[in-house]
């Protein structure tokens, strides 16, 4: 309603209409109005910060980070979460998080997933974890309970002469 510009009181007379249902017509402009908003490609983008969500996401992508040597206490303050923010969140493994949390995590995400990090100690311990490193996910399904990471990649093999 905030971003098409239409009242309130409109968008309920067209979803419930004014006697029996939802209209049958609309008005041009309001069509286009309507149709001109934005949808997002998740939930997340458009809730309130303090808004919960599944932290399955963000524990994903900061384990894979450690496992691609970064240190958690690095991650932490990465993220603005204190010193041990991340090491807390990746031991409890809690259901549900705040959007802006997962909105910091996902955007040091997209920063350092490409980079190896400075730390040997933190990708044996992403190793030993049996933790994936960040592309063995598809990115589109890191925030799906049900997604598996992606196979990983063979070393090419040289053919025998």
């Amino acid at each position: 309603m905030k971003i098409s510009g239409i009242p309130r009181s409109s968008l309920f007379t067209l979803l419930s209409g004014k006697r029996a249902g939802p209209a049958e017509k609309i008005w041009e402009s309001t069509a286009a109005r309507l149709l001109a908003v934005p949808i997002p490609g998740a939930p997340h983008q458009v809730a309130a910060a303090s808004d919960l969500m599944p932290a399955v996401g963000a524990i994903r992508r900061l384990q894979s980070l450690v496992a691609a040597g970064w240190p958690m206490s690095t991650l932490s303050r990465e993220c603005g979460m204190g010193e041990s923010g991340v090491s807390e969140v990746i031991r409890t493994r809690p259901e549900l998080i705040t959007v802006d949390k997962h909105r910091r995590v996902a955007a040091v995400f997209a920063r350092l997933q490409l980079e190896p990090g400075p730390s040997s100690r933190a990708r044996n311990h992403g190793r030993k974890m049996h933790w994936p490193l960040p592309f063995q996910w598809d990115e589109s399904d890191l925030d799906s309970r049900g997604a598996t990471m992606a196979a990983p990649r063979r070393r090419a093999t040289r053919a025998a002469a």
